[in-house]
Parts: C-alpha cells; sequence; structure tokens
C-alpha cells in the first residue's frame, strides 16, 4: 500500500479497466491510497490493482511515498469469501515476482527460487 500526499500537485493518474488515463483530482489536505497487488492476491483478484503514473506538469514536484509492507517471511492466505482461492505461500515470494516483472529488473528472475512455506517457519 502506498499513501501519496496529493497537496494541490496535478500529475497523478489512475489507468481505468478501459485503458483510458484519469486525473487523479489535487485536493488540497488529500491522501491518495494505492493498493498493491498483494490486496488483489489476498482477495483472490476480487480488488484489483489500479496501474497508476504521475506525469510531468512543469511544476517542480518531491515524493515521499510511504509503503508499507510484510515480513518477507509473512504467509500470505487467501481472504475467504472473496475472490478466487489461492495456495498459500510466503510475502517474500510474493514481492520477488513482483519485482521481476520491472523492466529495470528484468534478467534477474534466475537469482532467487521460491523459498516456500516452509522458509516462513
Amino acid at each position: 500500500m502506498a499513501l501519496l500526499a496529493l497537496d494541490g500537485f496535478e500529475g497523478s493518474q489512475a489507468r481505468m479497466r478501459t485503458g483510458d488515463w484519469v486525473t487523479v483530482p489535487p485536493k488540497e489536505g488529500a491522501l491518495a491510497v494505492n493498493f498493491g497487488k498483494l490486496l488483489q492476491r489476498w482477495t483472490g483478484g476480487a480488488n484489483q490493482t489500479p496501474i497508476h503514473r504521475v506525469i510531468g506538469v512543469g511544476t517542480e514536484r518531491f515524493s515521499i511515498p510511504f509503503f508499507r509492507e510484510p515480513s518477507v517471511n509473512a504467509v500470505i492466505s487467501h481472504i475467504p469469501g472473496c475472490g478466487a482461492p489461492f495456495e498459500q505461500d510466503i510475502y517474500g515470494d510474493h514481492l520477488w515476482e513482483a519485482t521481476v516483472g520491472f523492466v529495470e529488473q528484468r534478467g534477474i528472475a534466475h537469482l532467487r527460487h521460491p523459498k516456500g512455506i516452509g522458509a516462513a517457519s
């Protein structure tokens, strides 16, 4: 999860399911909450993670995001009654899979093998 203070700054956008980008209204004193792929996983896909970006609008902008993440050894289990069930795994495996999906990390997937539930103990 990421908390972003908008404080009147423009440029934050989210992609709709149609593929169109929409501007997040830059309200003074407002926070934008971006739920990550972990919430999507916990809910078996019932909650979809929005793809988001920040575009330059000609104004200097400083960004200090706050990310809240579980321990790499935390067991990730399906929330009963939400979406499609899945097999338990550990957060470190989930995080690694998400990380190697970034273009900047291309070619490193072979450096770590899934640790699995036994590693969480």
